[in-house]
């Protein structure tokens, strides 16, 4: 729909000589049926226009009008911008012509543009939220086009650059003292209108600026021509990731200069969690950005964007203060799942149980054999038998060289009996580390669980534990990593396991890690839903493979401090873990081991945290019963300081007691 209209250019005087045309276009949008509404549509259109032409508006306007008028009866709300020089009879002419010709509109614009800026527009919009539709149409047209005040600029030059005469920039700049006012990088107006005052866009998100090197709120503020102060960017920022107020700006920050949500802070590379994780995209209106990309196991999640469970991830930040604000150095870090107490401990167990771990391969050691019939079974309410494994593709269970001690196994009375499959070098090894991968997919899944179910049975035992080490892992030496899909095939393997083994007769459980990087891959909430309990491995927390980790060790960036792979401040973060992951504490068995982990050290005499043990391979001395450097066991341990003159015991501040000998042995 076009139709011409001619204007005088600088004339709102509608009797003036025309001498440029100007195009009415018109434009519309869901249109209904209900001829009586657009006769109400035209009456107020005439009202409205009556309105602009009476004297008492046309005396006062001092700039180009923007004027609205609702119909709350009718829902209907019509809005008008009219420019410089426009006549707006020819406008509502047509504007009521393509109101009539269409009956009713749902929303309609009729506008009036020319060669240059100043031009005039009416929008008429129906129902539900109408002013809004109107208001938003309009209001890009009563904002005027800019341009940035440079250094030494004289109002001739913004002229020039506007490209129009420095009496038309003076009009759209009325203020008295305008050309001896100018100071870069103000804003100047070149046509009628307000200046772009920095607004939500209409999602509700705010206008950002993102900070540069030598930025300061009043710099700010004046880039912006004074139409923000300090004192509202304070305001708008409350909420702006990593605002730490006008007085400690940090660079590259985003933040608002208008009021709205805030924006996305900058991606920060490796991010795991929060709103910096790459490729993090912008949540509905209102959300807490804190709350996005949460940790695995409901760990805590630091404002860098990295997961934890200690003191560098989880101190909280303070109520009222923005997330990713500087800190100083021991500050809050934490901006979800804050936290390291133990949690969902309000309800005991209904038995309290003791489980004892026999490994079955231990009575082929050269010396302190120990066979299952000679164990205080009184001691335990269960015996985990170690291990059985499975074999490839039949998944048939095999005994292997324990078989004699399982069969003694079988034959004692007084406390649960309960056979274990897999362990670590099963899980592990390259022969054997992908049974477990295969078995618990869809194609094998069931066959597996339907192996092991009938073999528990057959042998009258009283349940089953699963060491599977580790579903999902990411980085086991000599094997690929494994795929995150595993842990959720995990539980419909337990799953299947839990339905073939009845409740009422026999216990499933599993062995878990006590490392939030290896427990990350096991949907633990769900999985414990599922078994009666969870063999926890708070031990084996240090050893020889933490040589050149430097996240083995919090504040031992070489990886080698030397560390009880027992210590209780550890184990207490564990159960932290573990339970805010989802498990009830009254199914957690927590581990203590029968044996030490053995290091070299690499200075006789040190004592401290910082003391170093040899690497990477193992400097320790062998057991003359287990033979495995930094392994040992307790017998031989109790052996060592019975009959070494250089034995010294110590308990240090992780309530481990610590051995050394012979200068520089060091087991825990």
């Amino acid at each position: 729909w076009r139709a011409t209209v001619r204007r005088q250019p600088g004339s709102s005087n509608e009797s003036d000589p025309f001498d440029h045309e100007q195009i009415i276009q018109a434009a519309w949008k869901n249109f209904g049926t209900k001829s009586t509404d657009s006769i109400d549509i035209v009456s107020q259109a005439a009202d409205l226009q009556s309105f602009l032409q009476s004297p008492k508006i046309k005396s006062s306007a001092q700039g180009p009008p923007l004027y609205f008028l609702y119909n709350h009866d009718a829902s209907t709300t019509l809005g008008i911008y009219a420019g410089s020089g426009v006549p707006i009879s020819p406008l509502f002419e047509e504007f009521n012509n393509v109101v009539k010709s269409r009956e009713y509109p749902g929303e309609v614009l009729v506008q009036a543009c020319g060669p240059s800026s100043p031009a005039v527009g009416i929008v008429a919009a129906s129902g539900s939220g109408s002013l809004r539709e109107a208001q938003r149409a309009l209001h890009r047209r009563a904002d005027c086009t800019t341009v940035a005040v440079k250094s030494g600029d004289l109002c001739a030059d913004l002229a020039s650059r506007c490209g129009i005469p420095v009496k038309d920039l003076l009009k759209f700049n009325p203020q008295p003292d305008f050309c001896t006012s100018l100071k870069d990088p103000q804003l100047v107006c070149c046509s009628q209108g307000d200046l772009p005052v920095p607004k939500p866009d209409s999602d509700g998100n705010c206008a950002t600026y993102k900070i540069d090197s030598g930025d300061s709120c009043w710099g700010i503020t004046k880039k912006y021509s004074g139409l923000i102060t300090t004192d509202e960017l304070e305001k708008y920022n409350k909420r702006t990731w990593g605002w730490g107020g006008c007085e400690n700006l940090q660079l590259k920050t985003r933040i608002c200069v208008s009021s709205g949500n805030p924006p996305l802070p900058e991606p920060v590379q490796g991010a795991a969690c929060g709103p910096v994780k790459p490729g993090t995209t912008r949540p509905p209106s209102g959300t807490e950005l804190a709350s996005l990309n949460p940790c695995p196991l409901n760990s805590c999640c630091s404002v860098y964007g990295f997961c934890g469970t200690t003191e560098d991830f989880c101190r909280p930040i303070l109520e009222g203060e923005a997330p990713g604000a500087p800190q100083p150095p021991g500050g809050a870090n934490c901006i979800s799942n804050c936290g390291m107490d133990i949690v969902n401990n309000k309800e005991p167990p209904k038995e309290f149980v003791k489980v004892g771990y026999f490994e079955g391969y231990g009575i082929s050691r050269p010396c302190n054999r120990v066979g299952i019939r000679t164990i205080d079974i009184s001691k335990y309410t269960h015996i985990h038998f170690a291990f059985a494994t499975v074999t490839r593709d039949s998944y048939q269970v095999v005994m292997g060289p324990t078989i004699n001690q399982f069969t003694e196994f079988k034959k004692i009375t007084g406390t649960k009996k309960i056979l274990s499959f897999g362990g670590w070098a099963f899980s592990t090894e390259p022969a054997t580390y992908q049974i477990f991968r295969d078995g618990v997919r869809s194609e094998k899944r069931n066959l597996l669980a339907q192996n092991i179910a009938k073999f528990i049975q057959d042998n009258d035992l009283d349940g089953v534990d699963i060491d599977w080490e580790y579903p999902a892992a990411p980085d086991l030496p000599d094997i690929p990593k494994g795929d995150a899909a595993e842990g959720n095939d995990y539980l419909k393997f337990l799953t299947r396991l839990r339905e073939l083994l009845p409740k009422d007769k026999y216990s499933v459980s599993f062995a878990a890690p006590a490392s939030f990087w290896y427990l990350q891959g096991f949907p633990v909430k769900k999985i414990m839903e599922v078994v009666d309990y969870v063999i926890y491995m708070t031990y084996d927390l240090h050893g020889q493979w933490d040589y050149g980790n430097k996240w083995a060790t919090p504040g031992c960036l070489t990886g080698n401090c030397l560390r009880s792979h027992v210590n209780m401040t550890e184990t207490m973060n564990a159960l932290a873990m573990i339970t805010k992951a989802g498990a009830p504490s009254n199914k957690v068995v927590v581990g203590v081991t029968s044996y030490g982990r053995s290091f070299k050290m690499t200075e006789s005499g040190c004592t401290g945290e910082m003391c170093n043990f040899v690497g990477p391979d193992s400097g320790a001395a062998k057991g003359q019963c287990t033979g495995t450097a930094g392994y040992i066991s307790n017998a031989e341990i109790r052996e060592i300081i019975a009959t070494n003159p250089s034995a010294e015991v110590f308990t240090d501040d992780s309530e481990s007691d610590i051995l050394v000998y012979n200068d520089t042995g060091w087991p825990t």
